[in-house]
């Protein structure tokens, strides 16, 4: 989230200066919001018809990166904007090439530094649920310049002890991920940036497997030091076999909403921001187990070099 406001303000499209630039924050996060998939949530639950328990968490983190721009030739480094595997974090790690001035084709890899944690067996009743590792990596091809991003990646997902019992829920795997963004620029202030993208999961599991489709759309307002940003998005997923556990094949709707707020120059020191962001997500299963449900705030600072 935090890191997908970040690739935003500061795109590698950007003119960078020669040499070694970057930004480095710190930041603190509180959500709320209803999961059963979560490790936040209960682990002792009694039925798979309610939505979610109730949790609540809070972290202070840092997040940075570094680039080092040599002629046309940009190398870079820092938290991955899109890992494709919820909870880990992730170091991404590539290379750009100026095609010309305002226009970048970069790769990169982004290999898990610190993994997440996932229910070994999410639908276990009447017995605490155990977690387990997960972890996974991601591979990216990106083009951006001034009215344009396309974006290909692979990634794959490892659970360390997949333990869900049904050879069809097994959610190891790997998936692609595409997506066209255009920059329209309504003024000197205001771009609007409409998306669409598409997700194909192969899970190893026919169930967990799926598609997903959709669209979103971004504002950007620049008003003297400050920057105002809206983002939202919507797709649905559709699920490739019927899922045993609830004899049904999965459909989800997902909505998210984010407002953020970049003031430049914070006490009066050019290269400090104040960052200020407010977000909501939502998924709407036809299965209520699967549904889930986040409201998050979050507020920090980044200083560019």
């Amino acid at each position: 989230m935090v890191s997908t406001l970040l690739a935003s303000s500061v795109s590698l499209a950007n003119e960078n200066p020669q040499g070694f630039s970057g930004d480095l924050g710190l930041f603190a996060l509180y959500s709320e919001g209803k999961s059963n998939l979560s490790t936040d949530s209960d682990a002792l639950i009694t039925s798979l018809d309610n939505n979610g328990d109730s949790i609540s968490t809070g972290a202070v983190f840092p997040l940075g990166n570094i680039r080092y721009q040599s002629d046309r030739h940009l190398f870079f480094a820092g938290q991955s904007e899109d890992t494709f595997v919820k909870g880990i974090l992730a170091l991404e790690l590539g290379y750009g090439y100026q095609l010309s001035p305002g226009s970048l084709l970069s790769l990169a890899v982004s290999p898990t530094i610190i993994k997440g944690k996932v229910w070994q067996n999410p639908y276990l009743t009447g017995t605490k649920r155990v977690e387990t590792d997960i972890e996974g990596n991601a591979y990216r091809l990106k083009f951006e310049n001034e009215f344009l991003t396309t974006n290909l990646a692979y990634y794959d997902r490892d659970i360390e002890s997949e333990g869900s019992q049904h050879a069809t829920l097994n959610r190891d795997g790997k998936g692609y991920f595409a997506e066209i963004a255009l920059v329209l620029p309504f003024s000197s202030h205001l771009f609007i940036e409409p998306s669409l993208y598409y997700q194909k999961d192969d899970a190893t599991g026919a169930a967990m497997a799926f598609d997903k489709l959709g669209a979103g759309v971004s504002a950007t307002l620049l008003q003297n030091e400050y920057t105002f940003i809206f983002n939202g998005r919507y797709a649905k997923s559709d699920f490739n076999a019927v899922n045993p556990v609830f004899n049904s094949t999965r459909k989800d709707d997902h909505l998210s909403l984010t407002a953020s707020l970049i003031e430049e120059g914070i006490f009066n020191v050019p290269p400090l921001s104040l960052i200020a962001q407010v977000s909501y997500s939502e998924t709407d299963s036809n299965i209520a187990f699967y549904s889930e449900e986040d409201v998050s705030f979050l507020l920090g600072s980044l200083y560019e070099f």
